[in-house]
C-alpha cells in the first residue's frame, strides 16, 4: 500500500506521536525499487507517473498521468481494464482534458531534488 501515498504530508502533519510517515513511505518505496522485482517494477509505475506529471504540469492532470501510466506499464490490456472507469468518470465530469496550467514550474525543483539525492 505504500506505493498508494502520493507524499501529501498529512498523516505526518497529524500523526499525534508525530512520527514521519512520509519519509517511511518514501524509503519503502526505495527499498522495493532496489529489489527489482516485476511486483515493485508494476507497482511503481503508478508512482512514477504521478510524479512525472507533477514535474511537468506542477499538479496532476489525470488524463496526462494516466497516458504516462499505461506507457510505463508497456501492455496494451492494461488501458482495457480502466476503460469502464474511466467511461463513469467522464460521465459524471470528473475526468477533465489536461490544460496549460503551470506547465514545468516545478521543474527546477525536482532537478535540485534529484541533485541532492545524487540521481
Amino acid at each position: 500500500t505504500f506505493w498508494m501515498c502520493s507524499s501529501c504530508y498529512m498523516c505526518t502533519l497529524w500523526c499525534p506521536r508525530g512520527l514521519k510517515l512520509t519519509s517511511a513511505m518514501a524509503a519503502l518505496k526505495r527499498l522495493a525499487r532496489a529489489d527489482g522485482s516485476a511486483a515493485a517494477r508494476r507497482n511503481s509505475a503508478f508512482y512514477e507517473a504521478f510524479m512525472d506529471d507533477v514535474e511537468a504540469h506542477g499538479r496532476v492532470q489525470e488524463t496526462s498521468m494516466m497516458q504516462r501510466y499505461f506507457l510505463k506499464r508497456k501492455s496494451p490490456t492494461v488501458p482495457l481494464a480502466f476503460l469502464p472507469l474511466g467511461m463513469k468518470m467522464l460521465r459524471k465530469g470528473k475526468v477533465h482534458l489536461p490544460s496549460r496550467g503551470q506547465g514545468g514550474v516545478l521543474k527546477p525543483l525536482f532537478a535540485k531534488a534529484r541533485e541532492m539525492e545524487g540521481l
